[in-house]
């Protein structure tokens, strides 16, 4: 069990727009850390793991909660958007199978309830699961820092 103590003091942010983030992340630290699922963040927090001087919580950044598709423009997924809300998603059933069965075999029900795709690809866990399936897809990651 782990005393809540030792998990060390941190500020925490929660932007409501993506420049609001961009600009919290530019003037922060490098220890500063972007919570939105948390399945991993929160986990390495409490084992000592990590310890950021801020955690950025980004779950009400609506361009990050994005999922949209359309005949021209295919497939939009927000870093924040939620794995098992992939799995509701009708135009990935119908048109994107194999990103439903990679997101289906990630962990247990509770880890895609809070798992979000961001985190799948940009945890340096070796199990992004997600990652072959958008590969071969010819996904594209579109990135943004406070940096430009």
């Amino acid at each position: 069990m782990t005393d809540i103590r030792s998990v060390g003091k941190f500020e925490y942010r929660a932007p409501i727009s993506l420049d609001e983030a961009l600009n919290i992340l530019r003037t922060s630290g490098a220890d500063a850390r972007v919570l939105a699922g948390g399945t991993d963040l929160v986990l390495q927090i409490k084992q000592g793991q990590v310890r950021p001087s801020l955690v950025l919580d980004v779950k009400g950044v609506p361009e990050l909660n994005r999922l949209e598709w359309s005949e021209p423009d295919g497939l939009h997924i927000g870093a924040a958007v939620r794995l098992n809300k992939l799995l509701t998603f009708n135009a990935i059933l119908e048109h994107y199978t194999m990103l439903a069965q990679a997101c289906s075999v990630i962990g247990s029900v509770q880890v895609r309830n809070r798992g979000t795709m961001g985190g799948d690809i940009c945890d340096a866990a070796p199990s992004a699961d997600t990652a072959p399936s958008l590969m071969c897809l010819g996904a594209k990651a579109v990135l943004a820092s406070g940096n430009g």
